[in-house]
């Protein structure tokens, strides 16, 4: 049996192919994620099924079931781990939903929140749900066969890991490094290039004196384009897609259309 805190990134993202079946491109894309995660794992704590989805709109969620709890694990683009744990007794239920090319599925916690993804390939949900049935339906009948069920304790939303990220001001100027950061991210990933770099550097950097220039907010915009790139990579779209549908964003940068 692997052991998760001692094993080489490559043993671990072996294992995570395992779990996904080696089919999956929206999990395979989260290896910083399970790298992150499954390092953190509890001794007695093992990974059971994993899953990959888009959590209220924003893209990039890995699920991970293991025998005691569930994990919901997101690293933005700015690096920022969000990272929300539940026992697997507080799983309530869920749901799932197939679209025409993706499937949607919302999880229940303790009766007051409900978590949504959406984005979800189809056969990835299949592997997946079959798992999360089992360990639902196993506490549940762990909890009615040792006494009396209890009704779960309440709990404030303040009190789960779970934090809503603050949606940036576009007039926010101090933000000017974390959008250069992510920028660089997005030029890193060859999401975008060199030429595109400066046109949003140029509207960071000028917006940021002028906040007349400030009419986009630049983090969606790289959050849309970063998830274009990502629907290239599944398939959806092609890579003359992707660049038409890119070139069209960054005309709409006011710094942009001036210097054209």
């Amino acid at each position: 049996m692997i052991d998760y805190k001692v094993a080489s990134d490559s043993d671990l993202l072996a294992e995570l192919n395992k779990l996904s079946g080696n089919s999956s491109v929206g999990i395979s894309s989260r290896k910083k994620e399970f790298l992150y995660i499954i390092k953190k794992l509890e001794s007695d704590e093992r990974a059971i099924a994993v899953l990959s989805g888009d959590l209220d709109g924003i893209k990039g969620t890995l699920i991970l079931l293991t025998n005691t709890n569930i994990h919901f694990v997101r690293i933005s683009l700015f690096k920022k781990v969000h990272h929300d744990k539940f026992p697997i007794e507080l799983v309530m239920g869920c749901n799932d939903k197939e679209g025409l090319f993706f499937s949607k599925i919302s999880i229940n916690i303790n009766h007051e929140q409900e978590y949504v993804f959406s984005g979800i390939e189809k056969k990835a949900l299949k592997k997946f749900l079959p798992s999360l049935s089992k360990s639902i339906t196993g506490y549940e009948s762990i909890s009615y066969g040792q006494s009396e069920p209890q009704p779960p304790t309440p709990q404030s939303p303040t009190n789960s890991q779970h934090i809503e990220e603050p949606k940036p001001s576009i007039l926010d100027v101090s933000s000017l490094v974390e959008k250069l950061e992510l920028i660089e991210e997005l030029k890193d990933f060859e999401t975008i290039n060199g030429k595109e770099f400066n046109i949003l550097k140029k509207y960071i950097l000028e917006s940021n004196l002028d906040n007349s220039l400030a009419t986009v907010n630049i983090k969606t915009l790289c959050e849309n384009l970063d998830r274009l790139n990502d629907f290239v990579n599944e398939g959806v779209i092609t890579k003359k897609d992707f660049s038409t549908q890119k070139q069209a964003l960054l005309a709409a940068l006011p710094t942009n259309n001036q210097s054209q």
